[in-house]
């Protein structure tokens, strides 16, 4: 797969999944996110697994994948998969800038709302959860098409 069709493929993609490790826990997390600029944003609570993991080890891995097709077969060894997997590894961070905070909160909105509303928050939402950066150091993609 070329750079930019992984590019892409993180791009559009509607879920992915973090890897995190502390000691020798490793911990997969789905979620949803941003990829802009050779950044990963998510949010995410103030507590929780996953940020304690990044504040002991901010080294990071993010996987999405796209399942096209099953490929039949007349055995069993003939069976398979058509897809698109794309895997990303960086270093994580809380961003701490308020108004970096909401335009990455806005972006996400826009994504999975398929820019049908305007983003609003209120009533403290804010301060309710993180906005985390990866910083995207090395893709690869892989791919198996019809």
């Amino acid at each position: 797969m070329s750079s930019e069709d992984a590019k892409e493929l993180l791009e559009k993609a509607p879920v992915g999944r973090l890897g995190t490790c502390l000691g020798n826990e490793p911990y997969v997390t789905p979620l949803n996110y941003l990829y802009e600029n050779g950044k990963i944003y998510f949010h995410s609570a103030r507590v929780g697994r996953k940020l304690e993991n990044m504040k002991g080890n901010p080294k990071v891995c993010f996987e999405v994948d796209q399942l096209i097709d099953i490929k039949q077969g007349e055995i069993g060894c003939d069976f398979g998969c058509y897809y698109k997997s794309v895997i990303a590894s960086g270093e994580a961070r809380v961003v701490y800038s308020e108004s970096q905070r909401v335009e990455i909160l806005e972006k996400l909105v826009l994504k999975y709302a398929l820019k049908k509303i305007k983003p609003v928050f209120e009533n403290g939402q804010l301060e309710k959860l993180d906005v985390v950066e990866i910083q995207v150091q090395n893709i690869s993609g892989k791919q198996c098409l019809p």
